[in-house]
């Protein structure tokens, strides 16, 4: 399996409109892949919405981009407020779980890391031998990674209530000792951001 990691970025104002427009044509994507989730940025880069979709293969994302061509009606029309998405193809860590809808809470958290290139099957290895004790502590969503260029690319997405909670979970891992994994010197930059489920999210 691989995932794509899609961001969209609209005009100030215009949120409403393209969360509601996503909605709607959202079914049309959904009858030729499947959708993990859609987040709209609550703190990050304003103005822009996260989806997660996921693959079989890179054959059957190009497969779907085809399809999905043909099909018409997805993405939305837009243009007017709609700058070029971004995008970032990742696999998943081998400790992940099933990447299936639920629901999990109001606030998710999605941390990019670039890493040293090379850097990644020593972060698997640590993470792995952390990540049960973490993932105890609040809802894990999936480890994603790709080698980009410059950078190795980390990518964890976590899931709260609340920010309380994630404050109070990050407070115990810290106290404990259980996190984070031991990686800080291969570490080059790190973002964060926070966003909120749609309401058609499988993941909300």
């Amino acid at each position: 399996m691989i995932v794509d990691l899609e961001v969209i970025h609209y005009r100030p104002g215009s949120e409403a409109a393209v969360t509601a427009a996503y909605g709607d044509a959202i079914g049309t994507r959904a009858e030729v892949s499947t959708l993990v989730g859609y987040w709209t940025v609550d703190v990050g880069p304003l103005n822009s919405a996260v989806m997660l979709w996921s693959y079989e293969d890179a054959a059957d994302r190009e497969r779907t981009a085809a399809a999905t061509a043909g099909i018409g009606g997805f993405p939305p029309q837009l243009d007017e407020v709609l700058g070029a998405p971004e995008s970032l193809v990742l696999e998943p860590a081998p400790f992940n779980g099933p990447l299936e809808g639920a629901e999990h809470g109001r606030l998710y958290e999605i941390r990019t890391y670039d890493y040293e290139p090379g850097s990644l099957p020593t972060v698997v290895e640590r993470w792995g031998e952390r990540i049960e004790a973490r993932r105890a502590l609040s809802a894990f969503i999936g480890c994603f990674y790709a080698s980009a260029g410059p950078s190795d690319k980390w990518v964890h997405i976590w899931a709260y209530k609340d920010g309380a909670e994630r404050q109070s979970v990050r407070a115990e891992a810290a106290r404990t000792g259980i996190w984070p994994p031991r990686t800080a010197e291969m570490l080059m930059k790190q973002q964060n951001l926070f966003a909120i489920p749609a309401a058609f999210s499988p993941l909300h």
